[in-house]
């Protein structure tokens, strides 16, 4: 039974992490000390709980030590509790070039393939504004499956490549441009300036692996739902100083689905990979 309550608290402490925006701030300051009980059978304990950032081929994980507690008896459990990380989202909001409007100009293609969006200003140190969009239901769910709720803070996050041309000017920088269109006529719109990187749309909310895992992460804010989305507009602001950007592995929902999956690690009580002692 006290063996139970350790293992109960091991759950417990890795249902956390699994769910928490901040993995190595709650494993330090979060769990330690933290405890439960179940049914009048016991209790079970957090005693130690410290973060240990992995190497090059391994991966973050907090390391837990529990202690379960039925009647007299006692029962130590330690283990280590991997970071949830996806593989990132299936595919890209490109992948399918048909479902979007283009109005690029004709400058260059900008669908190379594989996912990938290519916005490119003209020869010239000048050239139009360059759009790709979606305006209507069907191919705005293709993108958005699996939709996000009211609840859920919607990012979009992606990897870029920023091309520039010095011959043209070495001031000023031009601007990705991300706008959605919801029902009620509400538009959010949030530029990221493609050299110096700031934005109006700073992913304060993100957790880690978001960030980690893709070159841009900009928060769209949260409050609406997928279905609710009537268009949405990725469009550059050419300056001088740069020539092309390459938009791939592109995602437009919440951390977890651009994360590609649910963010569940192992149970590490199922894989027993759990030490016991008494």
């Amino acid at each position: 039974a006290a063996l139970f309550m350790a293992e109960s608290g091991i759950e417990w402490a890795a249902k956390q992490l699994r769910q928490s925006s901040d993995f190595e701030n709650d494993c330090d300051d979060d769990l330690p000390g933290s405890g439960g009980s179940i049914n009048d059978s016991g209790s079970f304990l957090i005693l130690e709980s410290n973060f240990v950032e992995g190497g090059d081929d391994e991966d973050d994980v907090c390391r837990l030590r529990v202690r379960g507690n039925s009647g007299t008896a006692s029962r130590v459990v330690s283990t280590s509790v991997r970071r949830p990380f996806g593989d990132g989202a299936e595919g890209s909001i490109f992948d399918d070039p048909a479902l979007w409007t283009d109005d690029t100009a004709g400058f260059v293609d900008p669908w190379p393939g594989d996912g990938v969006l290519r916005l490119n200003r003209n020869n010239a140190c000048e050239g139009p504004n360059s759009s790709v969009f979606l305006q209507d239901a069907a191919s705005i769910g293709e993108i958005l499956e699996p939709g996000f709720t009211p609840s859920d803070t919607v990012y979009f996050a992606g990897n870029v490549a920023v091309t520039t041309r010095q011959q043209c000017g070495t001031t000023g920088d031009s601007q990705l441009r991300i706008q959605i269109t919801h029902s009620g006529g509400a538009v959010i719109t949030c530029d990221w300036f493609m050299v110096g990187g700031g934005t109006n749309c700073p992913a304060t909310s993100a957790p880690s692996e978001l960030t980690d895992h893709f070159d841009l992460v900009l928060q769209l804010g949260s409050g609406f739902a997928s279905s609710s989305v009537e268009r949405i507009e990725v469009r550059t602001l050419w300056d001088r100083r740069v020539q092309s950007i390459l938009l791939s592995d592109t995602c437009i929902g919440s951390a977890n689905a651009c994360l590609g999956g649910d963010g569940i690690g192992d149970d590490p009580v199922e894989e027993g990979s759990w030490d016991e002692t008494p």
